[in-house]
């Protein structure tokens, strides 16, 4: 079983087979999609093309069993598929098609009965009911049923049902299911009152009060009270070895501003959302067709500082930046990346467009009335900028050096109480 086998979970994910072992999609990457093993804690993976036809890519280290009964599903999935598609066909029929088209090594040791034993349709009800009315007596029924279906005859209990459900209704469609019982109002309240007293409490614990099971506490939550779960923690708490980096860099940065021309070649950068997302492709064109062409017809001899966000650690932007800027360049880097030097982790607080800039455009740009359209959002964004003047960089470059000696006197942490 080399070659690619598409089919259904039972909850109607697509799964692949290859080489006798199942995948589910994980995430879609630069080179296609990629699919991981469905056992639990084993990383093999495959790669294939976004129609899921060509494997480009395949790391298996599988230390587990092969899925048991696997030739078994591939072939019920498909006679399930086409017996939902083709109605008008008896579902044995389908499956015993299924099985007489499949490979030799899927049919092998296979029960079609076993495939079909839960698949009871429309006439086989009206036979039983029908045989039953005549006869009255089950044995004779199942008899007649395996000598006209050739398949194990339904239970005792399952013909019962449908002779009574025909006689009250006059039909054998399956009625619509009551579902799961709907929480009272009662319960309702306790849930809501009991999380108003203590908005921290796990819903564990609730349940344990209230005597009402943990899930469905947690469905009242989300679904009918509409409250989420939350987890208060610092997005940029520094860890034990980020104050070591941020000394570090304090330290190279003030060494090098003893040049008078390098504070004029240091071009800052940073993100602010205005209702609009960045990822690595869109920042990686954004350099391409517009900061850098701009940065280019000013100087040709520039260092392009970025911090450590994720659309910045993209492959690609990595890789432009080491071919334009061959040690140019400063940021979060990888082992072979030519940097100047490493941007410091969790330190928004050194960024000058952090600490100055987007707070000056913000208090500006969202002044009411507020742009109501995209074009007027940037004319009023492009009407800050251009009102900044050489004095205001000059504190803000002041600022920026206040903080470096902040930092180098404090071993590394954070300052942003200033």
């Amino acid at each position: 079983m080399n070659d690619i086998t598409i089919i259904k979970s039972e909850r109607g994910r697509d799964l692949i087979v290859y080489q006798s072992y199942t995948f589910y999609k994980e995430k879609h990457v630069n080179e296609g999609v990629k699919w991981r093993c469905t056992h639990r804690g084993c990383l093999s993976k495959l790669y294939l093309d976004e129609c899921s036809t060509v494997i480009f890519r395949c790391e298996l280290t599988h230390e587990h069993e092969e899925p048991r009964n696997l030739s078994r599903k591939i072939i019920s999935n498909s006679a399930k598929t086409k017996a939902a598609d083709q109605g008008i066909y008896r579902p044995l029929k389908i499956i015993r098609e299924e099985i007489v088209n499949a490979p030799v090594e899927l049919t092998q040791q296979l029960n079609s009965d076993v495939i079909s034993a839960n698949m009871s349709t429309g006439q086989h009800k009206a036979f039983c009911v029908l045989q039953f009315s005549k006869c009255e007596s089950i044995i004779t029924v199942q008899c007649d049923f395996r000598r006209h279906y050739g398949i194990d005859a339904p239970t005792a209990q399952s013909i019962r049902r449908w002779y009574k459900q025909f006689e009250e209704t006059g039909c054998l469609c399956k009625g619509k299911s009551t579902g799961r019982p709907r929480v009272s109002d009662d319960n309702l309240k306790r849930i809501r009152e009991s999380f108003q007293r203590s908005p921290c409490k796990s819903t564990n614990r609730a349940s344990r009060e209230l005597k009402i099971p943990q899930t469905t506490v947690w469905r009242v939550l989300r679904r009918r009270l509409t409250m989420k779960p939350y987890r208060l923690q610092l997005l940029q708490a520094l860890k034990p070895n980020d104050k070591l980096k941020r000394l570090e860099f304090s330290i190279f940065m003030q060494e090098a501003m003893q040049d008078e021309n390098f504070a004029s070649r240091l071009v800052f950068s940073d993100e602010a959302s205005f209702h609009l997302s960045v990822n690595g492709r869109s920042y990686l064109e954004m350099l391409q067709t517009w900061l850098f062409p701009q940065l280019n017809n000013n100087s040709d001899d520039y260092i392009y500082q970025q911090d450590g966000a994720p659309p910045h650690w993209y492959l690609d932007v990595r890789g432009f930046l080491n071919e334009t800027l061959p040690n140019r360049w400063i940021g979060r880097n990888g082992t072979n990346d030519l940097t100047l030097c490493s941007w410091p982790p969790r330190s928004p607080d050194l960024t000058p467009c952090d600490y100055f800039f987007w707070g000056c455009v913000k208090d500006a740009v969202y002044i009411p009335p507020l742009p109501s359209t995209l074009d007027e959002l940037k004319n009023r964004i492009s009407t800050v900028v251009e009102s900044i003047t050489k004095d205001m960089l000059q504190e803000v470059w002041n600022e920026f050096d206040y903080r470096l000696d902040v930092i180098r006197v404090t071993k590394g942490a954070h300052i942003e109480h200033l």
